[in-house]
């Protein structure tokens, strides 16, 4: 069974050179946190007020509380970002998670998510999230390879959906619709993405081939589908007397998330 692995090496994170020269940055890349550094990001997160779960965190101690919460919430790896500067210093620019389900119970493989990204302050405008999410992408198809179905992203930032439609390391993100989570004291709109890997993309086609259900299935890989479609497609899929198993495996994501109205 595929399992996500914590870097042990840093690895190169493709970016435009125009970016490096304008920063002053040799090189961008991913590796393992350091608590140090990590505590300077929980320190900004708090500063700014953003609606981040990793904003309630202690910066002391937060970079182990952090990943012993994720360990138990649902198996997955932590991010960090670092730039090289001339003379061999860094500097820390962000961190992202990036868990192998959407919950710990959740019984399909092949479906992670690219969860909680952040980059701090003073690096945001620079087009850096784009090449964050795609390296965030490159692990997961090196993880599960062709066993890779779909990867999902949340996030109540328009930046962010701009980010992910565009196709971040040549992986489209497709609207599948919305959720409310906890922020705070209150709850928060979140609009959900979707990747769809190439052979599963495939499978999906060939499962529903001369059913009632190819046309739904093309507009879904196409375009995503509206706030609401995932509902019409579960009765879709339903009436057709439930053909693919690809298929009943991505509406058992849908009420994983939860997306509003799939567990009813």
């Amino acid at each position: 069974m595929a399992k996500l692995r914590p870097l042990r090496r840093p690895e190169t994170v493709p970016v435009p050179r125009s970016v490096l020269a304008r920063r002053g940055w040799t090189r961008l890349v991913a590796g393992a946190p350091e608590a140090a550094s990590f505590a300077v990001l929980l320190r900004e997160l708090r500063a700014e007020g953003a609606v981040h779960s990793w904003r309630w965190l202690a910066p002391d101690g937060g970079l182990a509380e952090l990943l012993a919460a994720e360990a138990r919430r649902r198996p997955g790896v932590l991010i960090a970002y670092y730039a090289l500067l001339p003379g061999g210093r860094r500097e820390l620019v962000g961190a992202a998670a990036l868990a192998e389900r959407v919950r710990a119970d959740f019984p399909h493989a092949g479906f992670p998510v690219a969860a909680r990204g952040f980059v701090r302050p003073r690096w945001r405008g620079a087009g850096l999230y784009a090449p964050l999410l795609a390296h965030r992408v490159a692990l997961c198809r090196r993880t599960w390879g062709e066993r890779l179905e779909g990867i999902h992203l949340g996030s109540a930032d328009p930046r962010v959906w701009r980010c992910a439609r565009r196709g971040p390391g040549r992986a489209r993100f497709l609207p599948v619709g919305e959720e409310s989570l906890p922020a705070g004291r209150g709850r928060r709109r979140v609009r959900d993405f979707l990747h769809f890997a190439p052979a599963y993309a495939r499978r999906l086609r060939a499962e529903c081939a001369g059913t009632p259900l190819t046309r739904e299935v093309a507009r879904m890989l196409s375009r995503g589908l509206p706030r609401d479609g995932h509902r019409r497609l579960r009765a879709a899929w339903a009436a057709a007397g439930r053909p693919s198993p690809a298929l009943g495996r991505l509406l058992d994501l849908f009420a994983a998330i939860p997306l509003d109205g799939a567990r009813s």
